[in-house]
């Protein structure tokens, strides 16, 4: 019998043998034009990105609060204006204080904290 690697560790305990799947495998091997698709689209998310940590240093070096929730959505929203943008794959995940330990976090617009000066830039840049 052949089980995904996703099945649970109880079942797999009766079984023989495991094999990865020959599907995810395929998926998995990209050719050049998907390579080059990534690649394209890893640039613009970047510079996006970039433009997203620029308003906010501005925003804040005027005095401006900001709160995890108008990050997240300014990040959206530079986002949505990329070329070939078709939406998110998941909600942007902007974090602060006891929110940081929750996964995969979404700020609500009601009860979201403050960013303050020493927490940007929210992902350093090596």
């Amino acid at each position: 019998m052949i089980i995904s690697p996703q099945t649970s560790y109880a079942i797999t305990h009766y079984c023989y043998l495991l094999a990865p799947s020959i599907i995810e495998e395929m998926k998995s091997i990209k050719n050049e034009v998907e390579i080059q698709g990534l690649k394209r689209v890893y640039l613009r998310d970047g510079a996006c990105y970039i433009q997203f940590l620029a308003w906010l240093d501005e925003k804040m070096a005027k005095g401006f609060e900001i709160t995890e929730w108008e990050a997240t959505w300014w990040l959206t929203e530079f986002g949505s204006k990329m070329k070939n943008y078709m939406g998110l794959t998941y909600e942007n995940i902007s974090t602060l204080g006891p929110h940081v330990a929750l996964p995969h976090y979404h700020p609500f617009k009601n009860g979201s904290y403050l960013i303050n000066k020493v927490v940007v830039p929210l992902f350093p840049i090596v």
